[in-house]
């Protein structure tokens, strides 16, 4: 819900993203009227040829501190063969959509998932992009199955939970098989 007199929406859509995030992410924005005075902005993103962490690294890049970034990335059913990006009438793969908001407003932010983490955490000790290979020195499918059982399939039914960790200092990770 959006409400108050003032407040302006614009749309951006950064095309192959894959390539060069930092850089499409950027440009889509300029395009867009630059990043001044934006408050919000809501980026959907590709999740299946680019990192969700570089993409958002590249959305947070372009827009001054403390403007607030949410959204998501876009899924294709299980699929994992394409998704989709929606701007305007454009619709394209390996791409970031975003509403970029201006004005005098107040954003708030709620997130909830219901899941339940189970187990210790562990710690990436491999992975390359968006890929974890290795957790405690362990392959990443052997850390899972301890904690999910030997017949669970990998499959958003049985996520793994992986974020920044304060407590395991810089570049720690925290990765928990959830149910």
């Amino acid at each position: 819900v959006f409400e108050g007199t003032g407040v302006t929406a614009t749309a951006a859509l950064a095309r192959e993203v894959s390539t060069d995030p930092p850089r499409r992410v950027r440009e889509a924005v300029e395009a867009a009227g630059g990043s001044e005075g934006a408050r919000c902005v809501i980026a959907l993103s590709e999740s299946l040829t680019a990192s969700a962490v570089k993409l958002l690294d590249a959305v947070v890049a372009a827009f001054p501190p403390g403007v607030q970034i949410v959204g998501g990335t876009a899924g294709d059913q299980r699929q994992f063969s394409a998704t989709w990006q929606i701007c305007g009438d454009e619709a394209v793969h390996d791409g970031v959509a975003m509403l970029i908001l201006r004005g005098d407003i107040a954003v708030a932010v709620g997130v909830a998932s219901g899941w339940k983490a189970v187990g210790p955490a562990g710690r990436v000790t491999r992975s390359e992009d968006h890929v974890v290979h290795e957790i405690d020195g362990l392959p990443a499918t052997r850390f899972y199955r301890q904690y999910c059982g030997e017949s669970v399939l990998f499959s958003p039914d049985h996520p793994m939970y992986v974020s920044a960790d304060p407590e395991r200092g810089p570049g720690g990770v925290r990765c928990d098989a959830a149910v």
